[in-house]
C-alpha cells in the first residue's frame, strides 16, 4: 500500500499543478521570497531552511502566478542594511525591507515544526506555514499551511520503482521539498491577480 501512495500523490500533484491558470506579467505582484524562519525550536532544523527557500522560489517560478524578484539581490540588500534573516519574522520589518527592494510583496514562510525522527509509525511530519504581505497596504494576499509525511525507512522515489534505505537528514531534506513544493501551490493558487 504505502508502495502506491507517494506515486499517487505525486501525480496528483502534477496533474494539479499543470492546470492553475497562469497570469499575464503585468497581472503578477513582484514578490521577495525572505528567508524562511527555524520555529520547529530544533536548532538542527536550521539546514534546512535554504532548501524550504529555494524550492519554494522554485516552484512559485513554475506556477507563473507572481514575479520574484533574484535571491542574490535581496540577500545583498539584507547584508547592505544589516538586517538579520532572524528578525524578518516581523512583518514590520519585512516590509520595510520590501520597501527597500521596491517589490509589491513580501513572503514569510517557517518551518513550524519537524516530528520526533525516531517516532513509532517511521514517519517524519514537516509541517511549514507562508503568507505574502502587501508592501503597500500590509494586506496578506495569500497564505497557507501545509504538513507532509516521509516514510523514514522506506519509500518510493518518483524516479524509480526501486524503495531505497534513507538516513534521518535524507528522509527531512524530502520531506522539506515536498512540504514546500505543497506550500508553494497553495499560496500561488490563492494569490490574486495585481490590479494596474
Amino acid at each position: 500500500m504505502k508502495k502506491i501512495v507517494l506515486p499517487l500523490l505525486i501525480a496528483l500533484y502534477l496533474t494539479a499543478c499543470s492546470t492553475m491558470e497562469e497570469y499575464k506579467v503585468n497581472q503578477r505582484y513582484l514578490v521577495a521570497v525572505l528567508p524562511f524562519n527555524n520555529q520547529s525550536g530544533d536548532k538542527a532544523n536550521d539546514t534546512m531552511l535554504p532548501v524550504a527557500r529555494d524550492t519554494m522560489i522554485s516552484e512559485l517560478h513554475r506556477h507563473k502566478r507572481m514575479r520574484l524578484i533574484e535571491r542574490e539581490r535581496m540577500d545583498a540588500i539584507l547584508k547592505e542594511q544589516e538586517l538579520s534573516a532572524t528578525g524578518l519574522t516581523d512583518s514590520n520589518r519585512a516590509i520595510k525591507l520590501g520597501k527597500l527592494l521596491n517589490v509589491d510583496a513580501v513572503m514569510l514562510g517557517s518551518i513550524a515544526s519537524v516530528s520526533s525522527a525516531h517516532s513509532p509509525d517511521k514517519t517524519l511530519a514537516v509541517v511549514m506555514s507562508a503568507r505574502v504581505i502587501s508592501v503597500n497596504t500590509g494586506e496578506i494576499l495569500s497564505t497557507a499551511q501545509t504538513t507532509s509525511n516521509v516514510d523514514e525507512v522506506k519509500f518510493e522515489t518518483a524516479h524509480t520503482d526501486t524503495p531505497a534505505k534513507l538516513d534521518a537528514n535524507v528522509a527531512l531534506h524530502e520531506a522539506v521539498q515536498w512540504t514546500a513544493a505543497g506550500l508553494a501551490y497553495q499560496i500561488s493558487a490563492q494569490m490574486p491577480r495585481k490590479n494596474n
